[in-house]
């Protein structure tokens, strides 16, 4: 008999990669569980599994669940992430929490200044807001608009990163490999996607790469 389950491989609520659990099982070499964190890589690399296991099952945490529900894929793959995360942690997925990010980033922080947070991820907000943003601009005009909220972002972000808590891990994904979008709005994601990861990896004391479920230390975190 065929071994293989084809109902579960085409299942999208099925977890195909292995979950890296780096506080149970010992940390990846050369990563600080105590710092905060930019993880990146491609999709369905080992993104949120690897930023979750970075994350006390234990203590609590707070995580950004940012990409919308548009179809029963993203929708079935929600519902597993969801489900295969600690009790003990409070999710953030409500659809004006999220494209308001860096308020609620920075409310969060004040309310509870002891919790770890995850972001999952900038990308998806990123694309959120150039949805709604798409239904009364083109995308010539939504450079100003973007830029605005990714610089609120960038400054919540060193605000934590100044006051040192709450520890903060971000996720998001590498999207500027292959050939040019053909359509305005896609180069428009890619350009100001990758913008603004290289921000967030330069304020951002460690940043680890995911590629095919294991990571790589692109900077490390110095005590």
């Amino acid at each position: 008999m065929n071994p293989f389950n084809h109902k579960k491989f085409l299942d999208p609520s099925k977890r195909l990669v292995p979950r890296i659990r780096a506080v149970s099982t010992g940390a990846t070499p050369g990563v600080s569980l105590s710092h905060a964190t930019l993880v990146i890589g491609s999709a369905y690399a080992g993104k949120t599994d690897f930023a979750e296991s970075l994350l006390d099952q234990e203590l609590g945490a707070t995580i950004f669940g940012t990409a919308a529900t548009v179809d029963p894929e993203i929708e079935a793959r929600l519902m597993s992430l969801k489900a295969g995360r600690s009790p003990s942690w409070r999710i953030i997925d409500d659809k004006e929490s999220i494209l308001d990010l860096p308020n609620r980033l920075d409310a969060i922080v004040k309310e509870r200044p002891e919790s770890a947070i995850l972001i999952d991820s900038v990308n998806q907000w990123l694309a959120g807001l150039m949805i709604e943003y798409s239904q009364k601009y083109n995308p010539n005009q939504m450079h100003y608009p973007l830029a605005d909220q990714t610089q609120s972002l960038i400054d919540v972000v060193t605000r934590i990163l100044a006051i040192g808590t709450p520890r903060l891990i971000i996720v998001t994904s590498e999207v500027g490999a292959g050939t040019t979008p053909p359509f305005a709005l896609e180069r428009l994601f890619r350009q100001s996607l990758g913008r603004l990861n290289m921000r967030l990896a330069q304020i951002l004391p460690q940043v680890v790469l995911l590629s095919a479920g294991l990571p790589l230390v692109m900077k490390t975190a110095t005590e």
